[in-house]
């Protein structure tokens, strides 16, 4: 006597595709939040350079004048350091954001305050501050882990 026994697997291609498509958004969100929540942390570091006890501003002649006395004295970043907060208005506009379809899902944690490029890459009269490079130094090895996870 011969018995056959014949299985079928049927695979929904198109089902674990999207289910992979919303895994791969939400670790992206994931990472894109530990990004942020890195950056916030690097520029809520105290100063390490000069502490200035007044505003300063610069005459129509570009001299460098001293103004009204500060509410509180600030402690600037040296050159090379993150940037420290004075108004908090550069930490209050770090937003983050995750677009795409498919093959391509993009994740981008920035500011739109156009000081955000000068502190990160410096200028011709400041050196750099950089903020957001050195918080994805300290977040990478988080991100990693989030993307290495199983997917199903």
């Amino acid at each position: 006597m011969v018995i056959n026994m014949k299985v079928e697997s049927k695979i929904y291609i198109n089902e674990v595709r999207k289910d992979i498509e919303e895994i791969s958004k939400d670790r992206m969100m994931e990472a894109v939040n530990e990004l942020r929540n890195q950056t916030l942390e690097v520029l809520s570091q105290p100063g390490t350079g000069r502490t200035y006890t007044h505003y300063f501003w610069t005459d129509p002649q570009g001299r460098l004048r001293i103004g009204r006395p500060r509410w509180k004295p600030h402690t600037a970043s040296a050159p090379g350091k993150p940037p420290t907060r004075d108004t908090s208005e550069l930490a209050q506009s770090i937003k983050i954001a995750v677009e795409g379809e498919d093959k391509q899902i993009v994740g981008t944690v920035g500011t739109d305050k156009p000081y955000g490029k000068r502190l990160e890459y410096g200028t011709s009269k400041m050196a750099a501050r950089p903020w957001l490079r050195p918080s994805a130094e300290k977040a990478t090895e988080k991100i990693i882990q989030i993307f290495r996870r199983k997917y199903l």
